[in-house]
Parts: structure tokens; sequence; C-alpha cells
């Protein structure tokens, strides 16, 4: 019996590749969970340089961040090294200037550069290997990218002339390529948030199409137009009407109330009757005075047959006494029938439902506003009544009549404020311009709407930044002194 036996497997170059890539994938692997056991940019960046260092028997590794155009010195490895003060700011300038080397001309710049690599520049490279005090033989420096756009850079110092040939610098761009969107991570989170917003505006428009950037410069200058341009700057408040003058009408003497011929909203003329007072007790009165008066003249006529002077005296005096009483009660009754003193409105007093209910003389019973445009009082926030001026124009748009705005003039501010509602107000008195009264009969005293007077010109921008200062400002000294 024959049996069959496998062929030897062959070696093939993709194998040999594959067992080459091992020990770095390892490798890789160590560093990034190296790397994410950190939650912020320093440690994280100080963790990675170490490694590196460690793995690739550097005596110095260094980490800078591109940020404005240029490379700032995040970590680097063995800082103690770097010698006193004024020599680690050296240092830090010499690494910061290779690696700005390195990041304008987009790849990897070695030096003293091996025979067969791309011309590069290296002069910012040879200046750190022969910066004097140090032991530097052999420098590389490599970019780093994280979603399609340069975060830094990485530079690897050797004090052995033979590291830099042992070097594989594509092996160790392909795992900067995975560990760098980690770091870039880390970076944005610590950002403020008006960095981060800033940061993802640019990067969009960088991303974004010529049509698109072109609609949106557009849209920023009309922004800024809107933002910048000078407007009619106003000063809005609560508003309400109010009658230039009220009359009471109170009660001329005490009686009952018999009749009412007018209600509050009711436009009454001179003389109208109003209200009318029973008279009864007052008719009484006259008539008992009328029988006394006769009695004094018939006594003072008796007295005068005989002859009797005191008794004469006497009766006449008593007569022109009662008289005097008759008189103030005829003009009471005069009184009883109450009528509107000029062409007016009512305002207040609905007495339909108080007939026969008794009146003490000096009650108010109505209330009456001339028949005449009425005032608009303005409620203005104490922190701009300072802008407001006697003559400057405003509109009113009323609750009522909230299709159409009239024109106003400031007449008056009110030299002491009061509190509604929990703030403080000012008073500013208005008039209704000539020919703005389009509401006719329909502006009465007591509606409210809202009304904005306006005190210049200036720009969107300054309004809403001097309110702002302007809060700041006070929350400052309130809490500072």
């Amino acid at each position: 019996m024959t049996s069959s036996l496998p062929a030897p497997r062959t070696t093939t170059a993709q194998d040999t590749a594959k067992s080459d890539s091992l020990p770095a994938l390892t490798q890789l692997v160590g560093w990034q969970a190296a790397l994410m056991s950190q939650d912020t940019l320093g440690p994280a960046a100080m963790q990675l340089v170490s490694d590196l260092a460690a793995s690739f028997g550097c005596n110095q590794v260094a980490l800078g961040w591109w940020h404005r155009q240029r490379s700032h010195l995040l970590a680097v490895s063995a800082p103690t090294a770097l010698g006193d003060e004024a020599g680690a700011v050296r240092a830090a300038r010499a690494f910061e200037a290779a690696m700005d080397e390195c990041v304008d001309q987009g790849g990897v710049v070695r030096f003293p550069e091996p025979a067969d690599s791309t011309l590069r520049v290296t002069l910012t490279h040879a200046a750190l290997v022969q910066s004097p005090g140090g032991d530097t033989v052999a420098v590389a420096s490599l970019p780093l990218h994280a979603c399609g756009r340069v975060v830094g850079a990485l530079t690897l110092c050797w004090n052995d002339p033979q590291a830099l040939a042992r070097f594989e610098p594509d092996t160790l761009r392909h795992q900067l390529a995975l560990m760098a969107p980690w770091l870039d991570l880390l970076h944005r989170h610590e950002q403020p948030l008006w960095q981060r917003a800033a940061g993802n505006v640019s990067r969009r428009w960088r991303q974004s199409s010529w049509l698109r950037r072109g609609l949106g410069a557009g849209l920023a200058v009309l922004a800024a137009g809107w933002l910048l341009w000078p407007v009619p700057h106003a000063l809005g408040g609560r508003a309400r009407l109010e009658g230039r003058q009220e009359r009471s009408l109170t009660a001329p003497t005490d009686g009952f109330l018999q009749a009412v011929h007018a209600r509050p909203g009711d436009r009454v003329r001179a003389g109208q009757p109003l209200l009318e007072l029973a008279p009864q007790d007052l008719e009484v009165d006259a008539r008992r005075l009328e029988s006394e008066i006769a009695q004094h003249q018939n006594a003072y006529m008796a007295a005068l047959a005989r002859s009797d002077r005191a008794q004469m005296g006497l009766h006449l005096a008593r007569s022109d006494e009662v008289g005097a009483q008759l008189q103030l009660v005829r003009r009471e009754l005069g009184r009883t029938h109450i009528e509107a003193p000029m062409d007016a409105l009512v305002l207040d007093g609905d007495l339909t439902r108080s007939v026969g209910m008794p009146v003490r003389r000096g009650d108010t019973l109505m209330r009456l506003t001339p028949d005449q445009a009425p005032r608009v009082v303005i409620e203005i926030d104490e922190r701009d009544i300072d802008a407001v001026r006697p003559g400057q124009p405003a509109r009113l748009a009323l609750s009522a009549l909230p299709w159409d705005t009239l024109a106003l003039q400031v007449e008056r501010v009110q030299p002491a404020a009061r509190s509604v509602e929990g703030a403080n107000v000012f008073e500013v008195e208005a008039r209704l311009e000539p020919g703005g009264e389009t509401g006719g009969s329909a502006l009465r005293p007591g509606l409210t709407g809202v009304a904005r007077i306006e005190v210049g010109r200036q720009s969107r921008l300054l309004t809403l930044g001097t309110r702002v200062a302007d809060w700041l400002r006070l929350q400052w000294w309130r809490w500072n002194g």
C-alpha cells in the first residue's frame, strides 16, 4: 500500500513579511495600551516618548504639537538631561525648530542623511546634533497626522551613530498613524469650548467647496453689516393711556339715589343730566320753612297793628333767618340733579344697580375725563432712563389696535422711580402727534400697549455690548466694591 505524504510547504515572501510584522504589531499594541491608559494629553505624551526612547535606544525623544503654524514642545524623555533652566529653554527651541523643519517638508527628516534617502533640508537637525555640550550624533523627525491633517511632530535623538542606520521610519510612521488620533482626541477634549467650535468651523471651511465658501462668506458679510450698520436705537417699555384731567362728582348732600342717566364708557355733553337724588326730604324742609316764614310775617303784621316795635323787630329777624334757611334748602334741591360740567367721558361709577341706596355728602359718585386726546405714560427701565429727553419721537402699539402704531412725542420725564413687578421704572409722559390719532374714538383711557422711544442711532452690536458691559461692571462692583 502506498501512503501519500503532504508536500513540504514553501516559505514565500508574504510569509516572511508577516513574520517580520509580528514584533512591530506586538510593540504597537503595548504602546497603545500604555498610551490609552492616560486620560490627559500631558501624561499621554510623556508615556509615548518614554516608550519610544526605551524601544529604539534613544537618549532623548521629543514630541511637539502643531498650533498656529508652528510646533510647541509638549513632552521630552529624560527632561533632567537638558540641564538648567537656560539650557532647557535652548533645547526646547532647538527641538521646535527641528519639528518645524520636518512639518514644512511633510516627510521624514534624518541627519546624517543616508545615501539612498530623499534629499531634504536638514539645517536645524544639523544644529541639534552639533549643539555644544550635547552627546547626540543622529537625529530623525517624523510628522504626526490625524484626520487628514498635521497635528504634531516627533524627534528622536541617538548617541550611537549606528542606531540611525537600523532605524526604520516607515514602520514607526505607520505605528504613529494609529496613535496620533488618540493624542488629538485628548488635545481637543482639553481645549476650551470656543476653541473647539473655532476648530470645527475652520475644519469644515477647509473641507467645503468653493460655492459653499462663497455662500458662507456672503452670509458672514451680511451678518456683520446687520450688526455694525447704525440703525435707530429705540428703548421699549409698557405704556398706558390716561386722561389729561379727571373730575370727580361727589354727593352734594345726604340723600337717596333716585335715577342714573350715564354709565362708565358713555360720552356726555356739558349740562347733560347724569344722576338724580331723591328730593322729597328737601321739599318737606322747604314747605316747613315756607310755613314758618308765613307765620312770622303774620306775627309781624299783628305787631305792626299794635305798634309793638319790639315784636315787629323780633318777627322780622326770625323771618329773615328762616328765609336764609329756605334759600339754602332750595339750593340743595337744585343740586339733586347732577349734570356734566363739560364734554367728557365717564370713567368710573356704575350706579345703575344702586338706585335707592343712601349716599352721604362727599361720597364720590362718578369720575369724568375731558373728551380730548389722552396722554400716554411709558414705563422705562432705570438702566435706560438717562438716554430719554423731552422732544424725542416715539411710537405706540396698543393691545386693542395691534395692526396700527401711533406717533408720539416725549413731553416729560417723572423725576422719581417706582417699583413695578420687582423692577424700578421711570414714568415718561408723551402726547399723541397731530394727525396720529388713527384710532379715533377707540383711544380710551386705560388701554395698554408697548411704546418705543427713539434715542439716537447706533449699531446693534454696540447696543448689545453696552448692555452686557454695564451688567458685568455692576456685578463686578457688587462683589469687589
